[in-house]
């Protein structure tokens, strides 16, 4: 059948076909052709998905939806149809109404949808009440892990992912030992897929074609939430779950278009699985204030968290799990010290409060996300003593950021907001005016 969401007229569309998806042992690969006009999105047509469980007697629909989920936003942006075999119906279905939300959150992008699928129904394990959740370490992840915590919940976690690529193998072999130890004092189960997908397509050329619809770019805004969920597909069948969770990136009071959010993550279904966006309703600061730190309290050292953004050399280099320089670090960072809680326990280097002050003043470090720092500067909590007597410098960096203007650069909305609505050409207009 074929499952059209496009508004365009009819014409010739260029497609992908997924020519074979093959189980061994643990490993999945999918190979794939496409349309000569489709070339520069791609580095190569193999995929690959590991895992650490046989899904060589998974259902033939439900292998085909981790490669699915990585064609089918592609095939939005480029216009191309998708052609696969023996896909789960429901995620078919799934796959429709995600395409439709996208092209309401972003009405600027040419957002289009065509698949060409043979649905089949997949009978699904008995509801047995299991939960999966996508666990990556950071904030936003171990605040969700910590609210679900009971004997019917595993997780799983990504390696081939922008922020963790294949090759920074010497990171991972830093980052995975870390994280398993405090899952492990949890008594919850964390399994591990890893993919090639990231490095297939060519996020170069997606970004470019989005670069005037899109503030960040097509795995940010567009894709990764659907990619995240359907790499988890196998182990669910396996597994007998009945609801995979994602955390959230945003709150409900500060909700911006993403590719992660409730209405997209939870349209997302195969057989008889539903989906969450968990803790939706915590601001990231109140994830940490109010979830991880009081647990943090009790088990001292015990949370390991991975949040950077940053530059990879600089976090291999810092011998943590964080660069501890990079604006999601140094806000992270702040938001621990002020809630009493020391950085360097948690996962990143000891915090250099000169730099961070230097970068404030500069603009590198605020960003356009700034709501932590205006609620530290809000509500200006008394320091530990602990932390003031291990960092002497503490005490005069506060009490600078206390009496210190942030700057409120949304006073510029309105002149570049008229000349760029969203999208790269509305960043380089900001930089034009700072």
């Amino acid at each position: 059948m074929t499952n059209d969401v496009s508004s365009r007229p009819p014409s010739r569309r260029p497609e992908i076909r997924v020519e074979s998806i093959r189980p061994l042992k643990s490993s999945l690969i999918c190979s794939i052709t496409y349309d000569t006009k489709l070339e520069a999105h791609f580095n190569s047509s193999v995929f690959y998905f590991n895992y650490d469980f046989d899904v060589e007697k998974t259902p033939a629909g439900i292998l085909a939806i981790p490669v699915l989920g990585v064609l089918a936003p592609l095939g939005w942006v480029t216009g191309a149809t998708v052609v696969a075999k023996e896909v789960d119906s429901e995620y078919v279905s799934s796959l429709e109404k995600v395409a439709r939300i996208m092209k309401e959150t972003y009405p600027t992008a040419n957002i289009s949808s065509a698949l060409d699928c043979i649905g089949v129904d997949t009978p699904w394990p008995k509801d047995e009440g299991r939960r999966c959740l996508l666990y990556s370490g950071g904030v936003d992840s171990t605040t969700s892990l910590l609210r679900n915590l009971g004997p019917d919940l595993s997780l799983m976690s990504v390696r081939g992912t922008p922020d963790l690529r294949l090759w920074e193998g010497e990171f991972w072999e830093r980052v995975h030992p870390k994280l398993s130890s405090f899952v492990r004092s949890l008594g919850v189960k964390m399994h591990v897929v890893e993919t090639n997908a990231m490095d297939v397509v060519n996020f170069e050329e997606l970004n470019r074609v989005l670069e005037d619809s899109f503030s960040s770019g097509w795995w940010e805004n567009l894709s990764h939430g659907l990619i995240l969920l359907s790499l988890c597909a196998p182990y669910t069948y396996e597994y007998r779950i009945s609801k995979m969770m994602i955390a959230s990136s945003y709150s409900q009071s500060l909700q911006r278009p993403w590719g992660s959010s409730p209405a997209s993550d939870q349209a997302v279904a195969w057989g008889g699985l539903t989906t969450l966006h968990d803790s939706f309703d915590l601001r990231r600061m109140e994830k940490i204030s109010g979830v991880l730190v009081p647990y943090m309290a009790g088990h001292p050292g015990a949370v390991q968290l991975r949040v950077c953004t940053g530059e990879r050399d600089a976090r291999l280099a810092s011998g943590t799990l964080n660069c501890g320089d990079c604006r999601k670090c140094v806000r992270t960072e702040m938001v621990l010290v002020w809630a009493g809680v020391d950085p360097a326990e948690c996962g990143f280097p000891a915090p250099d409060f000169a730099e961070i002050k230097r970068g404030l003043i500069s603009g590198r470090l605020r960003g356009t996300e700034a709501y932590s720092l205006r609620a530290i500067h809000a509500e200006r909590k008394p320091l530990k003593p602990d932390l003031v007597a291990r960092y002497p410098e503490i005490d005069g960096f506060f009490n600078w950021f206390y009496g210190w203007e942030i700057p409120d650069r949304t006073k510029k909305g309105g002149v570049f907001r008229r000349l760029a609505p969203e999208g790269s050409r509305r960043r380089r207009v900001i930089e034009a005016i700072r």
